[in-house]
């Protein structure tokens, strides 16, 4: 979801009004499986060679304001898998306190993601966002729309971006301004379903925000504004089962949990965020706003920014 400027500085301001009231090896290594993997039922779904070097490469990127930008690519953590875009935000005065990893929805690139890093940046977050297996430069022809048709497909791309992002979890750690300090993770829509699985699998963040994010897929595949257009819903239901968020969302404890979804959303129902909130464990927040599925645009926006910037800021920067 792409913000714009407006909203950018209206989530600059509450980030900053929160602070104020609040107290290497350059990421070419890979870090082993056995420091980062939560030892849970059904994490080998989700495993993969962690002493792979990623193979990260980086250049400057595109010119954000407040920001140093990075172009970076690292290699895919399956054998045969293509190098995988991303881009790295700095502080430009290079105050980086902590780090975070930032997915946005369905749809979303990389390209999309500069007003949330320049938001994080307030915080003195550096920010770390991975394009999507057939998204942007990873795009194929039809590659998304078959997938959002076939639940099949889907489950494979959620699988695959589940463990792209524990590949990127290995190039955040090992980024020297990331090193030795705490690393989180903020995702959107699908960017929360994505993090829920690979929060639970995966040990490294250490304060998680989800916005727009549900449980149980039987109400997500019946949602009037569902993205999915499954043909035989019951039969998704069963495919897509193994990644229900739901099912995994207890594991990201006793690490802070933040759970941000609108009353109004018809894409991801009320009914859905309440049960994979119910599912979660201490500590665990869970909030709603007045408003839709588009948690960072509406007149409900300037709410759910000062909402997550106090969490990032409480449970990811001063700890």
């Amino acid at each position: 979801m792409r913000l714009s400027p407006a909203l950018a500085v209206a989530l600059a301001a509450a980030v900053l009004t929160v602070a104020g009231c609040g107290g290497s090896d350059g990421g070419r290594g890979a870090t082993t499986a056995k420091a980062t993997t939560n030892p849970i039922p059904g994490a080998a779904r989700f495993a993969y060679d962690a002493t792979r070097s990623p193979e990260v490469a980086a250049a400057s990127g595109p010119g954000v304001e407040g920001l140093r930008v990075e172009r970076v690519t690292f290699a895919g953590p399956r054998e045969g898998e293509g190098r995988i875009p991303a881009g790295f935000a700095v502080p430009v005065d290079g105050d980086v306190r902590a780090c975070l990893l930032y997915q946005g929805g369905i749809g979303s690139t990389v390209q999309d993601a500069p007003n949330v890093w320049q938001g994080a940046a307030s915080l003195h977050l550096a920010t770390f966002t991975m394009e999507y297996p057939l998204h942007g430069e990873r795009a194929a022809d039809d590659g998304l729309e078959a997938a959002l048709r076939d639940p099949r497909r889907f489950a494979q791309m959620l699988d695959e971006t589940v463990v792209d992002l524990r590949r990127a979890l290995d190039v955040l750690a090992g980024r020297p301004e990331c090193q030795g300090k705490r690393i989180g993770y903020l995702g959107e829509s699908y960017g929360g379903f994505a993090g829920a699985l690979v929060s639970a699998v995966d040990l490294r963040p250490q304060a998680v925000a989800l916005l727009v994010t549900g449980g149980d897929w039987a109400r997500i595949v019946h949602a009037p504004g569902r993205v999915v257009d499954f043909p035989d819903d019951a039969a998704a239901v069963r495919i897509v089962a193994p990644y229900d968020p739901e099912r995994w969302v207890a594991h990201i404890a006793p690490r802070p949990l933040l759970l941000v979804n609108g009353r109004q959303d018809t894409t991801v129902p009320p009914a859905a965020a309440r049960a994979l909130a119910a599912a979660a464990r201490e500590p665990k927040q869970a909030v709603f706003y007045d408003g839709g599925h588009a948690a960072f645009s509406g007149p409900w926006a300037e709410e759910v920014m000062a909402t997550v910037g106090h969490f990032l800021q409480t449970e990811l920067v001063d700890r």
